[in-house]
């Protein structure tokens, strides 16, 4: 999602796969990020939330320091209101 085009980047193609590990996998914590993090730069923020929120959730069911505050972060950056 993030490489140049002419690198082989595909912001859509990217994000649609991403959607679809979410789909499968209740856990994909790192994907939710990444989603959020598309969703806000897209400026689609509700739905930026929404992911993010669930990461963190996800995060600190099963004790994952280091994305608790990978997630909290990405909504410190949306803006949102825990």
């Amino acid at each position: 999602m993030r490489l140049p085009r002419v690198l082989g980047g595909d912001p859509v193609e990217g994000e649609r796969l991403l959607r679809q590990v979410v789909q499968r996998d209740d856990h994909a914590l790192t994907s939710r990020i990444a989603l959020a993090q598309a969703c806000g730069a897209r400026g689609d923020h509700d739905e930026a939330v929404g992911f993010a929120s669930r990461a963190l959730q996800i995060a600190k069911e099963e004790g994952r320091t280091d994305k608790v505050a990978e997630a909290q972060a990405t909504l410190d950056k949306l803006g949102a209101k825990q």
